[in-house]
């Protein structure tokens, strides 16, 4: 059996281009594969540094939306990136064998190398200070999936 391993940055929230383009997809690999689907948490503070204050938030929904659409945690392992410091650690790994001429083919790279310089310069020009703030670590998603369940039940009980 082949070994899938994939993620997405939660930057916000899901939408139908992420069904259709992803989640569609893993839908039917995690039927024919050992699948690892992650939330690339890390991932998305190279962009979005400046905007943490969503981060727990965006991890939480985008798990009950991952759930909701059908990706199932006995057919894949469902993990969040900060949470597997093994992950951070081959990143050093790979980093000091990768030779740049090799990133610099990686569309992906160089679409956020780009975005990258776009702020800094559009900060610098504005005369802001660039500040890094630490979130607090994101929920496993049984709990998660507990509070969504709880919020449910008041809302229904609001209602009645």
């Amino acid at each position: 059996m082949k070994k899938v391993l994939s993620g997405m940055r939660p930057t916000g929230r899901l939408h139908l281009g992420h069904y259709f383009g992803v989640i569609k997809n893993w839908l039917k690999l995690q039927e024919e594969h050992q699948c690892k689907f992650f939330i690339a948490d890390w991932h998305a503070l190279t962009n979005k540094y400046k905007e943490t204050e969503n981060l727990r938030e965006n991890i939480r929904q985008m798990i009950i939306d991952w759930l909701s659409c059908g990706i199932d945690p006995e057919k894949a392992t469902l993990f969040i990136q900060s949470g597997v410091k093994e992950h951070a650690e081959l990143s050093l790994l790979f980093s000091m064998i990768t030779p740049k001429s090799w990133l610099e083919l990686n569309p992906s790279y160089k679409d956020l190398k780009f975005n990258l310089y776009y702020q800094y310069l559009k900060d610098f020009l504005a005369g802001k200070q660039i500040k890094i703030v630490q979130t607090p670590p994101p929920q496993p998603y049984e709990e998660a999936l507990e509070n969504q369940q709880e919020s449910r039940n008041q809302k229904y009980l609001r209602n009645t």
